[in-house]
């Protein structure tokens, strides 16, 4: 069964805009905490939020555990308010509307998004968020590259690769701009700190963080005389449990390869040995950026792909369109693959659809990130404060955010998707221990990236035309699987190509 709204392979993207307007945006509603959903080519669609317990689908006095209640919360943040005038992050003045960009897909995330936007405006009586569909990712980033500056949305909610272009000419705001001398890094997992952060700055708040993991069919694992607890975590123990599944007849094919398969093996990998991959620091501090894909390690890796797909044990499908084609093969047992490495932020809609009996016989297995170590990138998303020039608009975006990521607030979102807690203090959060108690594969992501150190290498590589190159390497991948090059001449092409996006990037933003 194929999803109609897809998660892309690094999650949500969420833009928040600000405006100081005395009357609600259209499409809000406070008298029935309604959600309006606005595509730029689509008529307003206004759906009832779905009561959802710990979501935020709850009135404007909610009872608490314990029995008593929750008062409506104050209208700005102490730590904004406090901040000194020449501060670019200030307290909220008046009514604030605030539009919300975003291409959130699947199922268990928007609804509970919107069950949070009708509980924070049910709670916040001078903010009124309003919510604008822009289609996918990079139909939201198109948008805003037509869209006149003084119209860009406050609040970003985009990919850790997003970073370059929204610091380069200063175009986001630090949280620690907003947050006083509050430390937002306390209790942030290394890598996620360290991924969001760029000369020793946390530059976004995490939010929706996702990573990829390996999903499989247990079931067909058990027919092939492989354990299910204990699944492929090596190149080697890939490529013979590929092997398995087919020569015991219980799939046609092992892994299910797409053509992020290159980025994987490349950018994931580089990360597992500790290796960087742009220099000077893996572009995270200032431009002068280069990238040397040809090494012995990224050779070794891209022939492991090549063979995976030409002895039969891998099966490559292109391109990833509806972003649940490879997990659709993984449910297809007479003509799919059983594993395939895919973002954690799926696994809520994947257990769902499973447990509705839309894939019968598949039983769904995670396990980490194979690879020649251990840990992963983050991918997913966070949220990015964007300077307009008012800082009273920085500071209702700031509102909002510092309200998202509460615990209260992160935890049911990351309890139903997939997503991974950024802290223990999320972790610990009831509703992720729940969803982690009856469905353990949950668990799994959150403890890859507790492996995983913070460094420059596990941040991963920073560079402005973070889109440009990823095409490339989906372009790679079709180039080396289908024979026309070879894994060295693909990664010399790769290797210029990329440079020169990178150059002309920086040269274009030098000059403007």
């Amino acid at each position: 069964m194929r999803l109609n709204k897809t998660l892309g392979l690094f999650g949500v993207v969420v833009l928040v805009a600000c405006s100081g307007s005395g009357t609600s945006a259209p499409g809000a509603d406070l008298s029935t905490a309604s959600v309006s959903r606005t595509s730029p080519t689509e008529t307003t669609e206004t759906t009832e939020t779905p009561e959802m317990p710990a979501t935020d689908a709850q009135p404007a006095t909610a009872t608490e555990p314990n029995g008593t209640q929750e008062q409506t919360e104050p209208e700005t943040d102490p730590e904004t308010a406090a901040l000194p005038a020449a501060s670019r992050c200030s307290a909220a003045q008046g009514h604030t509307d605030v539009s919300v960009w975003h291409s959130l897909g699947g199922y268990a995330g928007p609804d509970t998004f919107d069950g949070q936007v009708a509980e924070f405006n049910a709670t916040h009586p001078s903010i009124t968020l309003v919510v604008t569909w822009q289609g996918g990712s990079e139909s939201l980033m198109a948008h805003l590259a037509e869209t006149e500056r003084s119209a860009w949305p406050d609040l970003v909610i985009q990919a850790p690769s997003a970073m370059k272009r929204f610091m380069t000419n200063n175009l986001t705001v630090a949280p620690g701009e907003c947050a006083g001398q509050a430390d937002i890094n306390a209790g942030l997992l290394p890598v996620v700190a360290a991924t969001y952060s760029s000369g020793g700055v946390m530059q976004a708040y995490p939010y929706g963080v996702s990573t990829p993991v390996l999903f499989f069919d247990a079931a067909a694992f058990r027919t092939a005389g492989l354990d299910p607890a204990h699944p492929p975590a090596t190149l080697e123990q890939v490529r013979a449990a590929s092997r398995q599944l087919v020569t015991s007849g219980a799939r046609p094919f092992g892994m299910v390869v797409t053509t992020w398969y290159a980025s994987m093996v490349i950018n994931q990998w580089s990360a597992q040995r500790g290796d960087l991959v742009a220099s000077p620091a893996n572009g995270r501090n200032g431009d002068g950026i280069t990238v040397d894909y040809v090494t012995p390690d990224n050779e070794t890796a891209l022939q492991w792909l090549s063979d995976l797909v030409a002895t039969g044990d891998g099966q490559f499908i292109g391109g990833n369109n509806s972003t649940y084609d490879d997990l659709i093969q993984v449910g297809t047992p007479a003509s799919g693959g059983a594993m395939v490495v895919h973002t954690s932020g799926s696994l809520g809609d994947v257990i769902q659809f499973v447990e509705s009996g839309s894939f019968p016989g598949i039983e769904v297995g995670v396990g980490p990130m194979p690879g020649p170590g251990v840990g992963a990138l983050v991918g997913g998303n966070a949220l990015w404060l964007i300077d307009n020039g008012d800082p009273s608009r920085v500071g209702a975006a700031n509102d909002v955010a510092l309200w998202l990521v509460r615990p209260e607030h992160l935890g049911p979102l990351d309890a139903v998707t997939g997503y991974v807690p950024p802290s223990e203090i999320v972790a610990d959060d009831p509703s992720v221990q729940r969803a982690w108690a009856a469905h353990p594969q949950f668990r799994v992501a959150y403890d890859q990236l507790v492996s995983t150190s913070g460094s420059d290498a596990t941040a991963g590589a920073l560079y402005g035309p973070d889109k440009e190159i990823e095409r490339l390497l989906f372009a790679a991948t079709e180039a080396l699987v289908s024979g026309t090059t070879t894994a060295h001449e693909t990664l010399v092409q790769l290797t210029r190509q990329a440079n020169e996006l990178i150059a002309v990037f920086e040269k274009a933003n030098a000059a403007g």
